[in-house]
């Protein structure tokens, strides 16, 4: 396949499995079209964050946690990405590895008032008071 057919390729996946993810229904098929994508361009950035968006909705955690990492290991600076993988350690029950993802989360906004109050309330449930005052 040619370079720029693949893009346009790779850019009408994108656009259908967008619309895919939006409905209840269809989420299976937005799951078929980012994958499609990331068989293309492993390197795709958008297709791996959003499968592990759609994942994340879909309280399928371990394939959320996969692709939150994938997308990271992409794309280093995406808050969101960090987020994300952040929100699905917590549902994991790895809140010590939730919160090195908040503090990555950190970098990108040191005085975030939510994610603050999100670390503050992981460490007080680790039971490390002192570290949830900030």
């Amino acid at each position: 396949m040619k370079q720029n057919n693949k893009f346009e390729k790779i850019k009408e996946l994108l656009k259908k499995a967008e619309q895919a993810a939006s409905g209840d229904q269809v989420k299976n098929e937005a799951i078929g079209l980012y994958k499609k994508v990331l068989t293309l361009n492993p390197s795709n950035f958008d297709a791996a964050y959003n499968l592990a968006r759609v994942f994340q909705t879909l309280g399928k955690t371990k394939d959320s946690f996969k692709y939150f990492n994938l997308a990271i290991k992409i794309n280093l600076s995406s808050k969101n990405a960090y987020l994300g993988l952040a929100y699905t350690l917590v549902s994991l029950g790895r809140v010590e590895n939730a919160l090195e993802a908040y503090e990555k989360v950190r970098l990108f906004d040191p005085f975030d008032a939510n994610i603050i109050q999100e670390m503050a309330a992981l460490f007080t449930r680790i039971n490390n008071c002192e570290s949830a005052i900030v």
